[in-house]
Parts: structure tokens; sequence; C-alpha cells
């Protein structure tokens, strides 16, 4: 017996204390990649996670621990700094930042990346474009998928850089290739709409479906779009109905509105007025401008609700206020007809010179109304008759309307 204790004590005894403790600072390692390292990151494609997979709950004390037993790793101050990211609160960034800082300068890929989105974070007490820039094309150059991505983003919307849409094609297309669904996305939106790349809606879908393969709910809604507008497909609002449904159901208020307006319409699905309501409202509550919109007509007209002429004119201008350029046509045909307020044609002028400068044609005709008829500006019969050739020559025929009343007022009754 004291010869089986002294075998089993012996190895104990042996086992230097450098050892133990590089087996923990090990053991700890690996927690802490388990919890925040990123799948993207080279050698971690097993183990690292997606964003919306990290807790920082769980992975922000695991890394505090791994730091503490392997203080000079790069890797460890990344991942910490990676969950406090996630994390969110201004607390969590701040103690990110000083991490973030140090392993970006040794040149880790995951650090530059997050520090990127960090500089460009609106809120964050010291933005800074051209650096957020620099630090996603070091990451994207050195072939981090979601620094590709970053840049790609930035270069489509001049975040730090003027437009440059054929290079953000470029990265997009790398980084949607190495598996990044938010690319996919953005990449199939430049295939649809002929920017950086042909236009090619067959290209476009194929591409939309690889991204909601992933789970990307606004690709699951680009593909009812696609359906519903025949684009690449052949035009089915019932497969439109059904992409919108599994992509209104997860929240996504583009694809909310847009249902809304097939069950306003009964457009693949059975009218459902209430339900229509029930999404606009849904969607609005998200900021979406076209619901707004949509609110203010239903409204108007009394569709699925009584007709409420001051609600819709709180809805159309919380509409305009987002930048929907119907509204701004709406709003000058408000004040023009005194649907629900006094006649104004100097509002009316106000709301229509802002669609005509957003080129809509309604909008653009409506003003060569005002021109012809002195509403809000001098009567100007050649102007009026520019604006709407201009409105025909955009798309809008019933601007003749107002052609043919020219002609008839200047030719002679027989």
């Amino acid at each position: 017996m004291r010869i089986l204790l002294l075998l089993i004590v012996f190895p104990l005894l042996a086992t230097p204390a450098h050892a133990v403790t590089a087996k923990r600072a090990a053991a700890d390692l690996a927690q802490c990649a388990e919890l925040a390292s990123s799948s993207y990151e080279p050698g971690f494609s097993r183990v690292g996670l997606d964003i919306s997979e990290i807790v920082p709950s769980l992975a922000i004390p695991a890394c505090e621990t791994a730091l503490a037993s392997n203080p000079d790793c790069v890797c460890v101050k990344a991942w910490l700094a990676f969950a406090h990211w996630v994390d969110g609160g201004w607390a969590s960034l701040e103690r990110a930042r000083p991490l973030l800082e140090e392993a970006a300068s040794a040149d880790n890929l995951l650090a530059q990346a997050v520090l990127s989105e960090l500089l460009e974070n609106p809120f964050a007490p010291d933005v800074d474009l051209k650096r957020s820039l620099a630090f996603a094309r070091k990451a994207a150059e050195a072939g981090f998928v979601p620094a590709q991505y970053m840049l790609g983003r930035k270069l489509r919307d001049g975040v730090g850089t003027p437009v440059d849409i054929d290079e953000a094609a470029d990265w997009l297309e790398a980084a949607a290739i190495g598996g990044f669904p938010d690319a996919q996305l953005l990449l199939a939106g430049l295939y649809s709409d002929g920017k950086g790349r042909p236009q090619d809606y067959v290209q476009a879908r194929r591409i939309y479906a690889i991204s909601a393969e992933a789970g990307n709910v606004e690709a699951i809604a680009q593909l009812g779009s696609l359906y519903e507008f025949g684009q690449g497909v052949t035009q089915s609002d019932s497969i439109a109905a059904s992409y919108y449904e599994r992509a209104a159901a997860a929240g996504d208020d583009f694809a909310q509105n847009n249902l809304g307006w097939l069950y306003q319409h009964g457009l693949g699905v059975k009218t459902d007025l209430a339900k229509a309501v029930r999404l606009y409202k849904a969607s609005a509550a998200s900021g979406n401008a076209n619901a707004w919109y949509n609110l203010g007509y239903i409204h108007t007209n009394g569709i699925g609700v009584p007709a409420d002429q001051a609600k819709a004119l709180s809805y159309y201008l919380k509409s305009a206020e987002l930048g929907w350029v119907g509204a701004y046509t709406m709003l000058g045909v408000i004040y023009d007809e005194g649907v629900g307020v006094p006649v104004d044609y100097a509002e009316a002028l106000k709301w229509t010179l802002k669609g005509v400068e957003a080129d809509e044609m309604v909008a653009v005709a409506n003003l060569g109304d005002a021109y012809h008829h002195g509403q809000g500006v001098p009567v100007d019969l050649v102007r009026a008759r520019e604006l709407y050739q201009q409105a025909i020559a955009g798309g809008f025929s019933d601007a003749q309307r107002g052609i043919d009343e020219l002609d008839a007022e200047v030719t002679p009754t027989p």
C-alpha cells in the first residue's frame, strides 16, 4: 500500500509548477476561443462562432481569465474585446477599445475589423472614418472575410472614401465567395440594380437564395420582391407572399410592408384589410417610410379603417420626414386641393418642389399644373408645357392631359 501511494504521489511531486501553469493557461485560452473567436479567423473555422452565437455573459469572464493566464497573447485580447463589442454597452466598449488598439497594432485581423466598426459608430466619442477605412482595408487585403464585406460596404456607401461601386462589388464578391451572408445580400443587390456588375436578375436571385439559405432575413424578403415583380423569375404573387411571410415573421419591415400591400389588394393571398393594416403598422414602427405612406393612404380613403384626414396627414408627414418621395407629391396634392386642411398653394408648392427635386414625375406634372393655373406661381404656359413634356418623357403618360388642355386653350373655336 505504501509503495502504491508513493507511485501515485511521485508524479505529482515531479510535475513542475510551470507545467501545471502552462496547462491551465492553455485550457483558459481554449475556453476563451470556444466562446469568443470568429469562425472567419485563420485556424478557427471549426471552433469559431458567428457573431450571433457569442454570449457576452459567458465569453467575457472566460476571456478575462484567459488574459490573466496569457497576458501577452494578442488573440485573447482580440477575443475579449470582441466579446465586449458584442455586449454593446458603452462601459463594455470603453473596456474593449485599448485591447482592440493593442491587438490591431499587432496585426490581429479580428481586432482590425472590430476597431474599424467601432471607429465608424456615429455614437462613438471619436468617430474617425478614414482610420476606420484603413483598418478595414488592411484586414481585407490580408484575406479576412468580414473585413472584405466591411470595405465593400464602405466603398458602396462612400464611408470615409468617395463612392467606388466597381471596387465595392469586387470586395463584396470576395466576401460572398468566402461565405459571408451580408456580403451575398449586398452583392445580389448590385446585380439587381446593375451597379458595379451588369444587371442580371437571374444571378441576383441565385445569390439571394444562397444568403437566404444561411438565414439572412433581408435576402428572404428580396426573393419575395423578385417574385412579386417577375424579375429573373416567373411572376408569382403567391410565391412572393410565401417569402414575405417568412421574412415578416422575423421582423423585416420591407417584407411586412409589401405583404401588407398584397393583403390589401388580394394579390396571391385572400384580401384581408385588417391584416394589411397590422402589417403596415408593424413596418412603420420599424421606420419604414413606405409603410407610413400606405397608412396615410388607407386613412385618406377609409380602406380597412375609418377615413380620417387628420391621421392621414400625420402619416404622410412622417413618411416625408423619412424621405419617401411619394409622400412629397401627396402632401402637395393635399394642400393644393384642401383635403382635410385649408387650401394653401404656398405649402403645396413647397412639397411639390421637393418631389420634383427627387425626379418624381407626378410631382413634375403637378408643378406643370401650378404654372398652368397660376397656383402658388405666376401663370407661365410655356413652362407648364415643358414640365408636362418632362413628365411624359419620364414615364408619366397622364401628363398628356395637361398638354391637351393647353392645346385646347390656344386652338380657335370653329
